[in-house]
Order: structure tokens, then sequence, then C-alpha cells
């Protein structure tokens, strides 16, 4: 799975992809439950964006959904999150 999140820096990129692997491992382990997904991706990307503002733009936030839903959803049998 490639750790490019459209960043605008090396910094960013590794913040969003370790972000979305606690996001997968805490779905996976059971501490993390589909309802609320989105609120806590959404705090946590609030988080990373105190140094790196452009996680909000439309491009990071499609390939951190993608992943989530490929990467968590689907295999949970969960609704996905970013229709895609």
């Amino acid at each position: 799975m490639s750790d490019d999140f459209e960043m605008f820096s090396a910094a960013g990129n590794r913040a969003v992809a370790a972000m979305v692997d606690r996001i997968v491992r805490e779905g996976e382990s059971g501490k993390l439950l589909r309802p609320g997904l989105e609120e806590e991706v959404e705090r946590r990307m609030g988080v990373i964006a105190e140094k790196h503002a452009e996680v909000w733009d439309t491009a990071v936030r499609e390939i951190v959904w993608g992943q989530i839903d490929r990467r968590l959803c689907d295999p949970q049998g969960w609704r996905r999150t970013w229709e895609s």
C-alpha cells in the first residue's frame, strides 16, 4: 500500500500514513467500531492539520478514506465511508 497521501512534505505523508495504520489496527482489534469511525478519523486529521493544513485537501481526504475503506471497512464487512 502506497504511503503517498499527496501531502506537501514527507513528514506530512508519514503522519497521515501512521494515522491510517492506527485506525486500521484499532478497527481490526475491536478498539474502534464502525459507529463513530468518521468522527474519530476527522478528529485525528484535525490534530495533523495543526502542522499540516493540507490534510483537509480533497485529494488527501480521498486517499485517506479510500485506504480506510479498502483496508478496514471492506474486510470487516462495514459500510464504506467514501463512495469511490
